[in-house]
């Protein structure tokens, strides 16, 4: 009898779970929807889906790449060699819009995408989680995880992030996202001419933090008219790498990362284009050696300059236009160069990426997009000749980006 009861509880259990779950996003969209307080909800999502095709390669030595492993400590595919093709996915996006007020708004997303994918398939996450407080005139707070004053501004001009993101976010120079406060607005120039936008931030992605160090960013943009932008953005970071060896010792590396870009941009009805430049600067500061002499006492420090440079900087120039309103070609030239000096090693890494493809769009909501994605480096090592060469990789695309 005992272990009925128990299957009797179980199965109690896994009923009430999805009723408790479902109850709960009702009581929460009620919340926010609700008639008396004025509030308005709006769900919408947004699909990336690819078919690709790769050919071989004739070198079997020939690395798979994609853009940002110039970041030398961002990782590599493995070697594929073999022609390869099939379906996938890139990003899944559901969204939750809320005007709360007059002068607040939220936002809710969740993102599952190709590069987060478990056992049981996509694992989602969140990647906006926002409100936004408009305390006077056209000045914003904003609080929470959300994009951060960075490539925000080409990236709409771009217009085309279901190919590819733009250089700075491809490249790892900055996170999509930050958690953290900033705050946006004019600055009382001839009719808002010019805006700003600062935050202040983990620096972290998406996630909480666990250390006093936090990121800067700033941006001043310029708006002649509505179509034209031009824009200066910066951006300041330090924290601490700590990492073990053996269980007793403790080696504390602060670095502090660096990034300057210029963009200017021109969004037209029938012609698009930008040109956005970026360099960045990844410096180690002295490093620390801390040795535990046993379990219960302190040990003692040991410090030793080390100040390797990792200097990356690259332009991409893109556009698109409009030859109907169902039929549009996109291009893009992203042009990146590495110079990192670790030790007696002075490595030299050049990428070049194209893009080139064309938009169908038989509605407003979906488009088709035939596109043709070439990515090479060329690693030079002076010290380390086996390891320096091209490294490629090709591929044409069917994608097709749907939105409600």
């Amino acid at each position: 009898m005992p272990d009925l009861e128990e299957k009797e509880n179980r199965k109690k259990t896994m009923v009430a779970a999805p009723i408790r779950t479902l109850f709960g996003i009702t009581l929460l969209i009620s919340f926010f929807a609700g008639d008396a307080t004025g509030q308005t909800v709006k769900i919408g999502g947004l699909a990336y889906v690819d078919y690709f095709y790769r050919p071989g390669d004739d070198d079997k030595n020939v690395l798979w790449q994609r853009p940002k492993d110039n970041l030398w400590d961002s990782g590599r595919d493995e070697t594929v060699n073999d022609a390869l093709h099939g379906f996938t996915y890139r990003r899944l996006y559901l969204t939750t819009d809320a005007a709360i007020s007059e002068r607040f708004k939220a936002r809710f997303r969740l993102e599952a995408s190709d590069n987060k994918v478990g056992s049981g398939g996509p694992v989602p996450f969140v990647k906006d989680m926002w409100v936004d407080w408009n305390y006077t005139g056209a000045h914003s707070a904003r609080l929470g995880v959300m994009p951060p004053p960075a490539f925000q501004l080409s990236e709409g001009v771009w217009g085309f992030r279901s190919l590819e993101k733009t250089i700075l976010d491809v490249q790892g120079v900055n996170s999509s996202r930050d958690f953290g406060i900033r705050f946006d607005g004019p600055i009382p120039i001839r009719n808002d001419l010019v805006r700003y936008a600062v935050m202040l931030a983990n620096g972290n992605g998406n996630r909480a933090d666990d250390d006093k160090y936090k990121k800067g960013y700033a941006r001043i943009s310029i708006h002649p008219s509505d179509k034209l932008v031009f824009s200066v953005g910066a951006d300041y970071e330090k924290y601490l790498d700590d990492f073990i060896i053996e269980g007793d010792i403790v080696i504390s590396r602060p670095y502090r990362k660096m990034r300057t870009s210029v963009f200017g941009g021109y969004e037209g009805g029938i012609v698009r284009f930008g040109l956005e430049a970026f360099l960045y600067a990844l410096k180690f500061e002295e490093e620390q050696t801390y040795i535990v002499r046993s379990e219960n006492a302190d040990g003692f420090i040991e410090t030793s300059a080390y100040e390797p440079l990792n200097r990356l900087s690259g332009i991409s120039v893109f556009g698109s236009i409009r030859v109907n309103p169902q039929v549009e070609f996109v291009g893009r030239l992203d042009l990146t160069k590495n110079n990192g000096e670790f030790g007696q090693i002075d490595p030299l890494l050049n990428e070049t990426f194209v893009l080139a493809g064309m938009a169908f769009a038989p509605h407003e909501n979906i488009r088709i997009i035939p596109n043709l994605w070439w990515f090479v480096s060329d690693a030079q090592w002076e010290e380390v000749p086996e390891v320096s060469g091209k490294q490629k990789n090709r591929m044409g695309r069917v994608t097709i980006e749907a939105s409600f």
